[in-house]
């Protein structure tokens, strides 16, 4: 929008009469638009208004996406009153998602963080969320998190996780392999191999060979 325009290059003198713009503005998607913006260029003493905007945001999906958006550049001290915000997301995917995000600022949150992962049904959606924010759970989330990659029944998104988490704990290439060996849809089987060939040890890549072998003659055999 021509405002969220405006606040990237618009000196601090004008910005609360921005805000007092945004405030007007009815549509929440447009206004998610314009306070990502500010998120991104405000100084520290405007965040209690950003985040009280974002409080009034109406459509749970646009809440959403300005709260993932404003969490990066959010301070310390407004992280316990975005994490109430949070808490009355009513879909378990997203709140899980969002609780990670904040988790970066509110170490302790880590635990909470991942059991709400563990509990969204959609098998899909959990490992898809858990795959979101793998690359921030600090080390003592580690095993949580690995047992809730394991519960995956779906072999191509529980060896994606894998895959993820390895990057931290190497040791965990050899179990990636494995379950990738064991994903049926040969494509799914063969993109896995690929984004893990690399990181393999040397004295496992004819493992990996040979499953590529295998996707290779179950092709030909088409």
């Amino acid at each position: 929008s021509a405002l969220s325009n405006l606040i990237r290059y618009a000196p601090q003198a004008i910005w609360p009469e921005a805000l007092s713009i945004t405030r007007k503005i009815r549509r929440d998607f447009s206004k998610v638009i314009v306070l990502g913006a500010m998120a991104q260029h405000s100084s520290e003493d405007l965040y209690p208004e950003i985040l009280s905007l974002t409080q009034k945001i109406e459509n749970e999906s646009a809440l959403i996406w300005a709260l993932s958006i404003i969490m990066p550049h959010l301070p310390e001290e407004l992280c316990n009153e975005a994490l109430s915000i949070i808490r009355k997301i009513e879909d378990i995917s997203d709140q899980a998602v969002l609780l990670c995000q904040i988790a970066r600022h509110l170490s302790g949150l880590w635990p909470e963080a991942l059991d709400s992962i563990r509990t969204i049904e959609d098998e899909f959606k959990r490992a898809t969320a858990l795959q979101i924010v793998a690359q921030d759970i600090p080390e003592d989330g580690w095993n949580q998190s690995l047992e809730i990659t394991r519960e995956i029944q779906d072999k191509s998104e529980q060896a994606a996780g894998l895959v993820i988490m390895a990057k931290k704990v190497p040791s965990l290439w050899i179990e990636a392999l494995n379950v990738t060996a064991e994903i049926e849809a040969e494509s799914n089987r063969a993109s896995r191999l690929l984004s893990l060939l690399p990181y393999l040890p040397k004295s496992r890549q004819p493992e990996a060979l040979n499953i590529a072998q295998h996707i290779r003659d179950e092709f030909n055999q088409v």
